[in-house]
C-alpha cells in the first residue's frame, strides 16, 4: 500500500486511532528481513509491524507438501512466497481454492 499523502502528527492517518512510538531490538539479519517483507508488500517497517499485529497478516507454518502446493501456486500466479502470508492465501489453501 503506497501512502498517499504524509501523516500530520496527533491526527490518525490509515487507522482510527493514534500511533504510538515504540522501541524494537532486533539483529541486522532481523531488520534485513523485515526490510525485505517490507519491501514484498510495498509497506514500510512500522506498516508492517502494525499489519501483524492487527492480524492482517499472519505468520503460518506449514508442511513440506503444502509448502510445495503453495510454490506452484506462486509459480503460475507470478507471485513471489515469503515467511509472512497473507491471510487471504492462507484461507484459500484451507478451502482448497488453491489446488
Amino acid at each position: 500500500m503506497k501512502r498517499i499523502r504524509k501523516g500530520t502528527l496527533g491526527v490518525p492517518d490509515l487507522w482510527d486511532e493514534l500511533k504510538a512510538k515504540v522501541s524494537m531490538t532486533l539483529t541486522p539479519t532481523a531488520v534485513a528481513g523485515l526490510d525485505k517483507l517490507a519491501k514484498e508488500f510495498d509497506f514500510s517497517r512500522s506498516e508492517l509491524v502494525e499489519r501483524v499485529g492487527r492480524g492482517e497478516i499472519t505468520a503460518i507454518e506449514f508442511s513440506e507438501s503444502d509448502r510445495q502446493e503453495l510454490q506452484a501456486w506462486a509459480a503460475r500466479e507470478n507471485k513471489t512466497v515469503s515467511h509472512l502470508v497473507i491471510t487471504t492465501v492462507s484461507s484459500a489453501i484451507k478451502t482448497g481454492e488453491l489446488s
